[in-house]
């Protein structure tokens, strides 16, 4: 036997006089692994050439450099993986052709799974060669983390069939032609697969402005958690042909795309951060509940952890104003229990849920280094915002102000505005903000060191009061502006 490297992922292969073309699994040379892929190799894969099927021949596996190869009748043929690197105009084609292969293989029942770049391949007369769904499965499952996520897991949602993921990885292709990105990435795929669950991705038009955001929105539906427009490969077909006639692109000016991107920016970063902060929970909430029971059982936490309703809450007779201060003063302070006490009907739950984990973290970091690692930011902010030290970062509301709007017998409503500090992503833009010192060379603020992760909000709320009993309360709080605060604003040259 003879082996011949052909391409990325491929080989030609003679043996006894004959030739094949081999495919390359990435699948690490073992006894066992050799024997899984034959014990489920079907014998046969797919060419789909226009309306018609012709059926491949699986001839065989062997082995070469270290990875099982598969091999079968010689075609003249390069993986999808190959032309996903082309241009969006140069790309759009083989889009619509593998759309269309999608199709006729729906329409004929072929059983080829959901989309794995390796294993669709596309043929030199036209054709599209699909290996059947059994294979590709065999051949992901035993593919290394980092090829799976390569090949199949990226262009794979969690939750659908394997015809709606045929639909997701087209929409997913597309995405990645028009802005240069992958709709979703993380760097495992418990990660990858979660993210796909829980939130939609950037849109298309955020990431390139030039995109016409009905373009965008086309996409975007199909790549969302709820999959409301998991389309058929007909419609993907008939979609590709409408933009290789129509343009996908528009004319932006400057000033606009400077404002999309930024846009992006602040999108990015919010949705970024609320999904991390649920994969922490999701992944050590056991962990923390443990060590915040074994502290409450020793003391070390206060009482209000497990608190009885029975207390008067901490803000009776406190009149609106001062139970808008105490709420927005117990962030600071990380005394969720208050805060619980000002509100009623569901009011501020993200924010005291946010209150509650962070206080635990303290407490155990407290625990730890004798330290919390937090500093109020309203006193920071106060004193002119000085540098902090090393490790630790601003918490909590800063400069508050607030304005009553109405005041009435059964209703006050109040506008507060404030800034918000807290934790960030370490390295990112805007996360530096705590550390005021400038670069070695530069007092440019994307050059500031981000010895911390700090990041600041500045916000406009506007909360509604009523009476409960003889005490006001929060039923209500709207959430009017908010804009990220430019690191720039806290580097001072020397």
């Amino acid at each position: 036997m003879t082996i011949t490297p052909l391409t990325d992922g491929l080989v030609t292969i003679h043996r006894a006089g004959e030739t094949y073309l081999g495919i390359v699994t990435y699948i690490p040379a073992k006894p066992v692994s050799t024997a899984a892929l034959a014990r489920e190799n079907p014998g046969r894969g797919w060419i789909v050439n226009g309306g018609t099927v012709t059926p491949w021949r699986i001839a065989g596996v062997t082995q070469h450099e270290g990875r099982i190869v598969l091999y079968g009748d010689a075609v003249d043929a390069r993986p999808l993986s190959e032309y996903l690197r082309l241009d969006w105009e140069h790309l759009l084609p083989y889009l619509a052709r593998l759309a269309d292969g999608f199709r006729v293989a729906e329409r004929e029942g072929l059983e080829i799974g959901p989309a794995h770049t390796r294993s669709i391949l596309f043929t030199g007369d036209g054709g599209i060669l699909f290996l059947p769904a059994v294979l590709c499965a065999a051949i992901a499952t035993q593919q290394s983390a980092g090829n799976r996520m390569e090949f199949s897991s990226v262009y794979t949602h969690p939750g659908r069939t394997d015809s709606q993921n045929r639909s997701f990885a087209l929409a997913v292709m597309a995405y990645r032609g028009l802005t240069g990105e992958f709709p979703y990435t993380a760097d495992e795929e418990d990660e990858l697969r979660n993210l796909m669950r829980a939130r939609p991705p950037m849109e298309a038009w955020l990431r390139n402005p030039e995109i016409r955001p009905e373009v965008s929105r086309e996409i975007d539906a199909v790549l969302s958690p709820d999959g409301s427009d998991a389309m058929g490969a007909d419609a993907w077909t008939e979609r590709f042909r409408r933009w290789r006639h129509e343009s996908v692109f528009r004319t932006v000016t400057d000033e606009e795309r400077s404002e999309i991107l930024a846009r992006a920016a602040v999108a990015e970063r919010r949705s970024g951060g609320a999904f991390r902060r649920r994969e922490f929970w999701r992944k050590h909430w056991k962990r923390v509940v443990t060590i915040a029971l074994v502290v409450a059982l020793v003391g070390s936490v206060p009482g209000t952890i497990i608190r009885n309703r029975l207390q008067p809450r901490q803000t009776a007779g406190l009149p609106p104003t001062e139970v808008v201060r105490a709420f927005y003063g117990a962030i600071n302070e990380f005394n969720h229990a208050l805060m619980e006490d000002a509100v009623v009907d569901g009011a501020a739950r993200e924010e005291i849920r946010m209150v509650t984990n962070l206080f635990v973290m303290s407490r155990m970091r407290m625990a730890v280094e004798m330290t919390s690692g937090f500093i109020d930011a309203d006193e920071w902010r106060r004193e002119g915002s000085p540098q902090i030290p090393e490790g630790a970062m601003p918490w909590g509301t800063a400069l508050l102000d607030l304005e009553q709007v109405r005041a009435g017998e059964h209703e006050v409503v109040y506008l507060a505005r404030f800034e918000m500090w807290m934790p960030g992503e370490p390295g990112a833009p805007g996360d530096s903000i705590g550390d005021t010192r400038p670069a070695p060379d530069s007092a440019d603020a994307t050059r500031v060191a981000a010895r911390i992760a700090a990041q600041g909000f500045r916000r406009t709320e506007r909360l509604w009061l009523r009476p409960d009993g003889d005490d006001w309360v929060i039923f209500q709080i709207h959430r009017e502006e908010e804009s990220m605060i430019d690191p720039a604003e806290f580097v001072r040259e020397e």
